[in-house]
C-alpha cells in the first residue's frame, strides 16, 4: 500500500499535468532547494508553483499565494528597507543632473528621508539600455517588457508609492513628469524645483497643481512646513 505522502505526491503531479520524471528534473535543477528561500526540500515537501515557475517550500508558497502581483513584492521589499519613521521624499529628475545628490542631502538635513538612489545608475543608464535593446533586436515595446526594464520600473514605483511627497528637479525629461503626475494622482504632495531659467516656458506645468520654486531655500522651507 502506498504511503499517504506518496499518494499526495501523485495527486500533486496529476493536478499540474507533469510527470514524475519532469518533477524530479525540476528538483534536481534547483539542487533540492526552495526557489524562494533556498531551504532544503525533497520530493514530498516541495510545492509546485501554480504557474510552474519552479518548486517552493510550503511557507514560500503560502506567502506567494497572498501576493497579488509582481509590484506587490517590490513594494513589500521597499517597505522592509525604507525608514518610514519620518516623512519620505522621492526626489525625481535627470540622471545627467549633477545637483541631484546635493539637493537630496539638503532635504535630509531637515530630518526627512529621501529616496534618490536611482541616481546611482549613472548618466548614460538609459542610453546603455537602449543600445543593449537594439543589439538584442528588440522593438521599443519589447524593450519596455524586458526583465531589466520591468525591474527598474517596479523598483522606482514602489518607492514613489511609499513616499509622502515627490519633488521634481529641473531639468527633467518626460519620465519624471509622468512620475510626478502618478504620484499626485496617488495623493502625494508635489513640488517642482527650477533653479535655472528655462529656455522655453511651458504653461501646462499648471496641470501638476504643485508649487514651483526657483531656489532651493524656498523649497526646503515649504517641505519643512508641510511635512514636519
Amino acid at each position: 500500500m502506498s504511503r499517504p505522502t506518496e499518494k499526495k505526491s501523485q495527486r500533486k503531479l496529476a493536478k499540474y499535468g507533469i510527470t514524475e520524471a519532469e518533477f524530479l528534473s525540476m528538483l534536481d535543477r534547483q539542487r533540492s532547494l526552495c526557489a524562494g528561500c533556498n531551504k532544503s526540500i525533497d520530493d514530498y515537501t516541495a510545492i509546485i508553483d501554480n504557474k510552474l515557475h519552479g518548486l517552493l517550500c510550503d511557507q514560500c508558497n503560502i506567502v506567494l499565494g497572498f501576493v497579488k502581483d509582481r509590484s506587490n513584492l517590490y513594494q513589500l521589499a521597499a517597505y522592509l528597507e525604507l525608514d518610514r519613521s519620518k516623512p519620505v521624499v522621492y526626489l525625481g529628475g535627470s540622471l545627467r543632473n549633477p545637483n541631484i545628490v546635493s539637493i537630496g542631502n539638503s532635504i535630509r538635513e531637515l530630518g526627512l528621508e529621501v529616496f534618490d538612489n536611482w541616481f546611482a545608475a549613472g548618466k548614460i543608464a538609459d542610453d546603455s539600455w537602449q543600445e543593449y535593446s537594439n543589439t538584442r533586436g528588440r522593438t521599443y515595446q519589447e524593450a519596455l517588457s524586458s526583465r531589466e526594464a520591468q525591474h527598474v520600473f517596479y523598483f522606482d514605483r514602489a518607492y514613489i508609492s511609499l513616499s509622502d511627497a515627490f519633488v521634481l528637479v529641473y531639468p527633467a525629461g518626460k519620465s519624471t513628469h509622468l512620475e510626478l503626475g502618478w504620484a499626485i494622482g496617488k495623493g502625494k504632495r508635489g513640488y517642482m524645483l527650477m533653479e535655472d531659467k528655462p529656455d522655453r516656458y511651458d504653461v501646462m506645468l499648471q496641470f501638476a497643481g504643485s508649487p514651483l520654486f526657483h531656489d532651493r531655500e524656498s523649497l526646503l522651507l515649504a517641505l519643512k512646513k508641510d511635512l514636519l
